[in-house]
């Protein structure tokens, strides 16, 4: 997998974001839709990654939108149909 460029793990009941270190280099593309994503820990060594697709998960904070400056998606972002929950 040292050349895997595009990711597609949509609708698999995934919770979190883990073990991608090893497509560190290479992926560019990563579809994670329609899962249980509840925050985008995970992302930071995708240093190549240019689109990402999280929509329709269970992410709980604005906040961590935030978390995408650090991995700066060089291309396109999908995240519009998560719904934020307020804790309040």
């Amino acid at each position: 997998m040292q050349k895997l460029k595009i990711l597609s793990l949509g609708r698999n009941q995934i919770k979190k974001i883990e073990k991608l270190e090893d497509l560190s280099k290479t992926l560019e593309e990563l579809w994670l839709s329609y899962n249980m994503i509840t925050n985008l820990d995970g992302l930071a060594s995708l240093s190549k990654l240019r689109v990402l697709y999280v929509g329709n998960n269970r992410i709980k904070d604005w906040g961590e939108l935030e978390k995408l400056v650090c991995v700066r998606p060089r291309g396109y972002v999908c995240a519009l149909t998560c719904a934020i929950i307020d804790a309040d």
